[in-house]
């Protein structure tokens, strides 16, 4: 009888140590899907600002565009006073636009203090 408690004991032991092995690799294992879950949100926030500079770009160029065309339009000698006032309406009408579309991209913009943990929702 006491062999037979001894091998349990023995038994136990070994799963007990197991056990401890296993606790030890969930949570390696949970630490490195956190780290690909920070990581992908990183990678998301990166993504998102890198959009949102590309639409203010694109802005920019549109002004420079306005003031290409517009300067375009002073060349001519024989441009008459009317044709000033239409141009520099019609530009300043341009940067009212592009003006308008920066506020609507600035209104979209999330934004993240911090790469604290948080839940993950799959599907």
């Amino acid at each position: 009888v006491d062999e037979v408690l001894t091998q349990l004991d023995e038994q136990n032991q070994f799963i007990d140590n197991k056990l401890v092995d296993v606790q030890g690799i969930t949570q390696s294992v949970e630490q490195g899907v956190s780290t690909a879950v920070r990581s992908l949100q990183f990678e998301d926030i990166a993504r998102q600002l890198c959009e949102h500079l590309n639409g203010h770009i694109s802005l920019v160029q549109n002004v420079l565009t306005g003031v290409n065309q517009s300067l375009a339009a002073f060349d001519s000698e024989d441009i008459s006073l009317e044709e000033y006032n239409r141009v520099l309406q019609q530009f300043n009408q341009q940067m009212r636009q592009v003006s308008e579309e920066a506020r609507e991209l600035g209104s979209r913009t999330q934004s993240q203090t911090d790469m604290d943990e948080g839940e993950v929702e799959l599907f």
